[in-house]
């Protein structure tokens, strides 16, 4: 298994090649007058389900903080479109399961269209994202390619609707070595499983809504459905397990006895977000998310997040 020390130095080189993709990108050009801004936010927040356990023998909590940064340029092409390019870093520890404890680095690019003009013409949205993600496993690393089409109008000054499909990509970084542990059940070679966790295809169709107030605080609703797959933590890997599971190893999260196993299921989440403007480039957000994930076997995953962030732009 690579050093999380090495993993670090690994995610150094790809900081320093999208470092030179933000420089090309931003270099003078047919492009070169368009707005440069940098978007931090610090975060901290609890999380009811880490490990996505099934019961509550697994279902272990944490409290966390968190940073973000995107430095990213606008472009407006003409009178109804517009580019958005970036680079972005992430970082995530937690209090009680460090194993958890992530990193990550990732570039972005979305194209904007507008029916017409003013601020309530509707405007149709393609983004898209690459994105690698470092743990202190290996069998936890990867990365993930994603598109999501977004659909948006402003109704009034106060309402904002949306309605999307996002479609994902995501791989394991590296090819894993055998696993003496998952060996030893000694389950029929022929229903023997892959190890590589993150390698699977999903989708997401969300609709949500915005209202914001005239003292310009503004409360944000969503909804979202999920087609894909969990990954899931325990520490009895039965055979009823192993057989719905689509990749099966040792859980790099956890020092010993815990396994990993990606299983295909069905989400539904709901989101609240309420903002809090403290200046022209500050905003303080209370996020609240409830996920709730069926999985073959009768099996429900639950989850529910709290945090709060204080987020600048310049």
């Amino acid at each position: 298994m690579m050093p999380y020390r090495s993993r670090c130095h690994k995610l150094s080189g790809i900081l320093l090649l999208l470092a030179l993709f933000h420089s090309s990108v931003y270099g003078q050009g047919s492009y070169g007058q368009g707005n440069d801004f940098v978007d931090i936010a610090l975060r901290a927040g609890h999380e009811s389900n880490v490990p996505r356990g099934v019961d509550g023998a697994h279902e272990l909590g944490s409290g966390f903080i968190a940073s973000e940064v995107f430095a990213g340029r606008f472009y407006q092409l003409g009178l109804h479109n517009s580019l958005t390019v970036g680079v972005g870093l992430s970082a995530r520890r937690y209090s009680e399961l460090s194993g958890f404890d992530n990193i990550a680095a990732g570039l972005n690019a979305a194209l904007s269209h507008k029916f017409g003009l003013g601020a309530y013409a509707p405007t149709l949205q393609l983004g898209l994202s690459y994105e690698q993600a470092y743990y202190r496993g290996m069998a936890r690393d990867n990365e993930r390619l994603a598109a999501e089409l977004n659909y948006s109008q402003r109704l009034g000054p106060a309402w904002l609707l949306e309605i999307g499909l996002v479609g994902e990509s995501t791989d394991n970084l590296d090819s894993l070595p055998m696993d003496p542990a998952v060996s030893a059940f000694g389950y029929d070679p022929d229903i023997a499983l892959p190890y590589e966790l993150y390698d699977y295809s999903a989708w997401r169709l969300y609709a949500g809504a915005e209202y914001t107030f005239e003292n310009f605080v503004s409360l944000s609703m969503r909804y979202q459905r999920g087609n894909g797959y969990t990954i899931a933590s325990t520490t009895e890997p039965s055979l009823k397990v192993y057989k719905v599971s689509r990749a099966f190893y040792s859980d790099p999260a956890f020092a010993s006895d815990w396994f990993a196993y990606s299983v295909e299921s069905n989400s539904h989440t709901v989101s609240a977000v309420l903002s809090l403007p403290l200046a022209a480039d500050t905003g303080l957000d209370f996020t609240a998310d409830w996920v709730q994930i069926a999985a073959p076997a009768g099996k429900d995953y639950r989850n529910e997040l709290l945090s709060v962030a204080l987020s600048w732009r310049f």
